[in-house]
């Protein structure tokens, strides 16, 4: 674990950030830290500002010499449990099956446009849970951030990366964990590969299941819901409670398959 000083104070100014100790008011250099340089001076005196422009580790301790500030309490993304995973999707996942009841109770006459929207909601929940596991997984471990970019960066972010982790580790990082957001997790494949990644034990559920769900987001999200023949896919309650049923089983496996839990 790296160990950081700087002769001033630190201010974070994003909530895409935590370390793993800092501390204020050290006058003298600790001993087994490495200088890190300010870089803005104003009437606060010298101090490093940490934002998205200038990352730093999240694996790291820092020492200030003056103040050691943050104007976030930080990002969920870089501290939920994975109990918080479960908790927040299924908590996300009743309110659409309580959304798709109400719907159903009072026979909207635009019922079937309102599924389709808690079709695509349902896959956006799993989408971003699946984002959340890893996320909550990779930040806890250094040695693991490490082997999941390892696998997941291409041969040119692979050359990037190696390079930024001799010299500057929180911008390898921060493109690591940024990407890791871009990524749409609406795929069984890329799911199976992001798991594989970080040591997961496999996911025993049937991909043909799964992968009708996210290719009938895809039409609905990117073809207004229109098929290659033309004909609009119907989606009643029939389909969303059967989506709804199929996700908690998703959910279910995930938990088997992630390690010590």
């Amino acid at each position: 674990m790296k160990k950081y000083y700087v002769d001033g104070g630190i201010l974070v100014d994003t909530p895409f950030f935590r370390c793993v100790n800092a501390s204020s008011l050290n006058y003298t250099q600790p001993e087994g830290t490495e200088l890190l340089e300010t870089n803005k001076e104003d009437v606060n005196g010298k101090y490093l500002i940490i934002n998205d422009e200038h990352p730093q580790s999240i694996f790291a301790t820092y020492y200030a010499k003056t103040f050691y500030t943050s104007l976030y309490e930080g990002s969920d993304y870089l501290n939920k449990s994975y109990d918080d995973c479960f908790d927040e999707t299924n908590a996300d996942l009743s309110e659409v099956e309580g959304i798709m009841n109400e719907v159903v109770s009072k026979k909207l006459h635009n019922a079937e446009k309102i599924m389709k929207f808690l079709y695509i909601n349902i896959i956006t929940i799993i989408d971003a849970f699946v984002c959340s596991i890893i996320l909550s997984t990779i930040t806890k471990d250094e040695l693991l951030f490490n082997e999941y970019a390892d696998e997941m960066l291409s041969k040119t972010e692979k050359k990037e990366f190696d390079c930024q982790q001799n010299g500057q580790k929180g911008d390898s990082e921060h493109k690591v964990l940024e990407k890791t957001m871009r990524i749409s997790y609406a795929n069984v494949d890329t799911i199976k590969n992001s798991f594989k990644a970080m040591n997961f034990k496999p996911l025993n559920f049937d991909k043909e299941i799964m992968d009708k769900h996210f290719k009938n987001r895809h039409i609905l999200v990117h073809r207004n819901g229109k098929t290659k023949d033309g004909k609009r896919i119907s989606i009643t309650d029939v389909e969303v409670k059967k989506l709804l049923s199929d996700a908690a089983m998703f959910l279910d496996e995930v938990k088997n398959s992630l390690p010590a839990y």
